[in-house]
């Protein structure tokens, strides 16, 4: 199995990414990519300098690009290199700041919009976040999970419930599902009602809850509908 590198890279990262692939023996190769940056099977990984997930966040653009991920891999990865810190410095030298509004304040917002977007991508859309301060430590981690994926190897899946964290036992059940949050839990449960409702639903139902993609739909209803034991 290939890791396919999309032809239109050609950064620092992608450099560091064929330098470490061709070192451990991982085979590669660039190729035209619809979605994502690179691709090893069925896991997808969008890869971005801090300043560019930084615009992207302001933009709105990496939400789109989540969304196209979760529609079609069922493992995703949004790698991100560099501080910050160091991503804010570079954004605010062509941001033009209110009356109102100091370089400080601005830098702290940008800086809390980073870190939440992060938090989003974890929680609401069950995105991999591998964040690394330089681009030998992020191209080092993509590399190493790329000679990992291909691998048949026995998955250790903890035996511990999850903890009820709601008042809602329904609520509490449909997080315990990979790439269900608490907040998407609750907007299946109050548009649809009920759990049972939620499982005679199509994906093309499911997926207009936003952040909710087509893999994240199936594997709703494949848990709710399966006669046999479900294993994520």
């Amino acid at each position: 199995m290939e890791l396919i590198i999309d032809s239109r890279e050609n950064s620092d990262f992608s450099s560091e990414v064929i330098r470490k692939a061709n070192r451990i023996n991982v085979l590669n190769k660039k190729e035209f990519l619809e979605i994502g940056d690179y691709v090893i099977g069925d896991a997808c990984f969008e890869a971005k300098s801090a300043q560019d997930f930084l615009q992207s966040i302001m933009n709105k653009r990496i939400w789109t690009q989540v969304d196209n991920m979760d529609k079609n891999y069922n493992s995703n990865f949004v790698v991100i290199y560099g501080t910050a810190e160091q991503a804010v410095v570079k954004v605010m030298k062509y941001i033009k700041l209110d009356s109102n509004q100091s370089r400080h304040q601005m830098k702290n917002k940008l800086i809390l919009q980073f870190k939440g977007a992060i938090g989003r991508l974890r929680l609401d859309y069950g995105i991999n976040v591998i964040w690394r301060d330089t681009v030998e430590d992020a191209a080092e981690e993509l590399v190493t999970l790329a000679k990992m994926i291909p691998v048949k190897r026995q998955i250790i899946t903890p035996k511990t419930l999850k903890r009820v964290a709601t008042q809602d036992v329904r609520v509490d059940m449909l997080t315990t599902i990979k790439g269900i949050s608490q907040k998407k839990a609750e907007e299946l449960l109050e548009e649809y009602g009920c759990i049972m409702e939620i499982g005679d639903c199509k994906p093309s139902e499911i997926t207009i809850i936003k952040g909710i993609g087509k893999t994240v739909a199936d594997r709703i209803l494949n848990i709710l509908n399966s006669e046999e034991k479900v294993k994520q």
